[in-house]
Formats: C-alpha cells, sequence, structure tokens
C-alpha cells in the first residue's frame, strides 16, 4: 500500500508519516520545503530516510502526478496560512492545489481507496454564540473601531449584554478570512468532486494543534512556538486583547490518531469531523501553564495590541469524532512538554520572532487599541 502526504515534510504531515510507516505503508511526500517553515529549504532532519520525497508545488501539474501514481490513500496537509496580506496565495495553494488532485484522478482514471483533507477550525469564523434571554446566534467580525476602543466581547444585538461562547459543532460554518475560506473551499471541492468520481473523501478541522516539531521560524501564528521562543530568548512575550480570548489545543498526536481512525472507518466516508478537546483555555492561562513549565518569571505584556480578524472565542466540539471510537489522551501539559523537549534540542539563528511581527504591523495586521495598556480585572 502506497500512501501519499503532501506537505510530509511539516509539522502534522511528518507525524503522520511516521504513524503510516509503522502500519507499513510505503510513504511518498510532496513537499515544497517551502519558508519560513523550512529555513532555505532544507530537508528537516526528523523526516525518515525511508520516505520517498518529491520536493515540489501542489500546484506543479507534472509533480503531482508523479506523486499520485499508484496511490493508495492520500492525506492532502500542504496548505498556505497565515495573517499577511496575500489574498490569492491562499486561494492558488488550497483550493486550487486540493482541485489539480482531483483533476489528475479524473484525467488518469486513478482509484485511491480514500482521500482525507486537512481542514481548520477556522471555517467557523466567530463561531456560535448564545443570550440567555434571546437565544443563539453567530455573530459577524467585531469591527476594527470596537477593537480600537477595547471592546473586545460580542455582545447581544438586542440587550447588548455580552454573549456567551458555545462549542462549535460541523453544521456551523461562518468563514470571514482569507485562510478559512480557503479551507472551507478545500471541503467542498473534496467532498463534491470525492462523490463524483466515488473516491470516499474525509475532512478533518483541526483545533490549534501543538507538540515537537512546530517550526520556531514560522511565527506568524502559532501560540506555543511564539511565547516559548520569546522566553527562550528573554523576553517577554506580548499577548493580544486582554489575554481572555478562548481556545481549545490538542496534542498532534492525537491529531495523527485522529486520521488514522477516519482512515480505518468507513463510517466517516464523505464527513466532517472537528479535530478538538472541547476544552476552553484563555490565553492568560495558557502562559501561566507555560511559565510554570519553563520556570520562568517574566511577565506578559498586554499592550492593547489586536490582530486584525482574529477571533473572540473558538471551542470545537469533538463529539461526532469520538463516537467513531477516537478520543484526544493528551493534554495542555503534555503539549507543551512535547515542544520544549524538541525546542531545547535546537539552535535559534536570528530573531524569528521579530522578523515576523514587523510584517504583520507594516500590512496593518496588527493594530493597537487607543486604550493602550490592559489591566486585568478576573
Amino acid at each position: 500500500m502506497i500512501a501519499l502526504v503532501t506537505g510530509g515534510a511539516g509539522f502534522i504531515g511528518s507525524h503522520i508519516c511516521d504513524s503510516l510507516l509503522k502500519k507499513g505503508y510505503r510513504v511518498r511526500i510532496l513537499d515544497s520545503l517551502a519558508e519560513p517553515v523550512h529555513p532555505e529549504n532544507r530537508v528537516p532532519e526528523y523526516l525518515p530516510k525511508d520516505v520517498e520525497l518529491i520536493i515540489g508545488d501542489i500546484r506543479n501539474k507534472a509533480l503531482l502526478s508523479k506523486a499520485l501514481d499508484g496511490v493508495d490513500v492520500v492525506f492532502h496537509e500542504a496548505a498556505h496560512q497565515g495573517y499577511l496580506q496575500d489574498y490569492s496565495a491562499f486561494f492558488d495553494v488550497n483550493s486550487v492545489g486540493t482541485a489539480m488532485i482531483f483533476e489528475i484522478i479524473a484525467e488518469k482514471k486513478l482509484t485511491p481507496k480514500k482521500i482525507i483533507i486537512a481542514s481548520s477550525q477556522a471555517v467557523y469564523g466567530e463561531g456560535q454564540y448564545y443570550c440567555p434571554e434571546h437565544g443563539r446566534s453567530q455573530p459577524a467580525p467585531r469591527p476594527v473601531e470596537h477593537l480600537m476602543k477595547g471592546q473586545w466581547e460580542h455582545t447581544c444585538a438586542i440587550c447588548g449584554e455580552v454573549l456567551k461562547n458555545q462549542q462549535a459543532t460541523e453544521e456551523l460554518i461562518n468563514p470571514n478570512t482569507q485562510y478559512a475560506v480557503s479551507k472551507y473551499s478545500q471541503e467542498l471541492i473534496g467532498l463534491n468532486l470525492g462523490l463524483r468520481h466515488k473516491i470516499p473523501v474525509v475532512c478533518l478541522r483541526y483545533s490549534i494543534t501543538l507538540g515537537r516539531r512546530q517550526s520556531f521560524y514560522n511565527l506568524y501564528s502559532g501560540i506555543l512556538r511564539s511565547f516559548s521562543t520569546q522566553m527562550k530568548l528573554g523576553r517577554s512575550p506580548v499577548i493580544f486583547e486582554d489575554g481572555l480570548l478562548q481556545r481549545d489545543y490538542i496534542h498532534v498526536d492525537d491529531v495523527v490518531e485522529a486520521n488514522m481512525c477516519v482512515l480505518e472507518n468507513k463510517e466517516a466516508d464523505y464527513k466532517v469531523f472537528n479535530v478538538g478537546t472541547g476544552e476552553s483555555t484563555t490565553v492568560l492561562d495558557f502562559y501561566g501553564e507555560l511559565a510554570r513549565i519553563m520556570n520562568s518569571s517574566l511577565k506578559p505584556e498586554l499592550t492593547g495590541e489586536f490582530r486584525v480578524g482574529d477571533v473572540r472565542h473558538i471551542v470545537s466540539s469533538p463529539a461526532r469524532l469520538q463516537s467513531l471510537g477516537w478520543k484526544p489522551k493528551r493534554n495542555i501539559r503534555d503539549m507543551m512538554q512535547d515542544y520544549l523537549q524538541y525546542l531545547n534540542t535546537q539552535r535559534i539563528i536570528g530573531d524569528p520572532f521579530k522578523t515576523a511581527i514587523t510584517d504583520l504591523k507594516n500590512n496593518s495586521a496588527i493594530l493597537r487599541s487607543d486604550s493602550g495598556l490592559v489591566k486585568i480585572s478576573r
């Protein structure tokens, strides 16, 4: 059995490769080794020597066709992500790249047994909220003018009360960033063309995935690598907004086990699943736990800065995937310790965070509220 993992030299993809090798698959990787994830386009040292590596872009039809030849299963992990204003790149890489897979399958009459597409909880946008008096709502993105005044929370359009966030379930779709829209388009492309060509497709909406091998050069997103890298350099991390944004985090090993679960279960075919823990953690609580593990006395900086387009709270319900027998086994502390153990073996060259934050500010992806320094009352 041959498995193709697009983006297989990256964080999640490389762990999927490891799992497939243990299961006896021959593993083929198509990866562009693009920066900033792969500095100087180097092949990462953690990549097993017994994988077949094809270096190239998912949009290169000739290379992708070669990569798909004779393949039994496909794990489509390759994607463009970030907060910069290269809007067309998200759709060119994510949407067109996914469509290209099915175009080649149709032209060459290939018959892979299953295609698993990596999606994201970003497709939920601001998620679903609840007002005790006026019921559920799906808020629009928070206006920048509200954020500039330090008005962080969603409020009921009728009574003005602060809304309570609810777990996002799979039927809730409300993408509002270029990345989120491109990820949802991957799902639509895959599920519809999979049905047309009778190829089972499964889409997995990952929550924020943490663990070893996350590139500390890609700091445009990623709370753990950003915080730990700065603390390792002796700097106090900046926490956006008031630090009370809620997220759910999942260990990369649990994500890999989710992929293996849907690979081997026909009940997953042509369906979409959240891959998360359902447990809510604020950014401040996340930082506090990380500081304890790193034995750091550094205090975070709350300057009133915020990322344009960031959602206030998003926590995904894992119930649908759990009904297939999968469940997350690791907690936040496991995720942090796993990543720190990896980070401590690496040599950080230069100041990747400074470069990333400068790019974001130059592109107005990070702004500062007029209220300035944030004071926390909890």
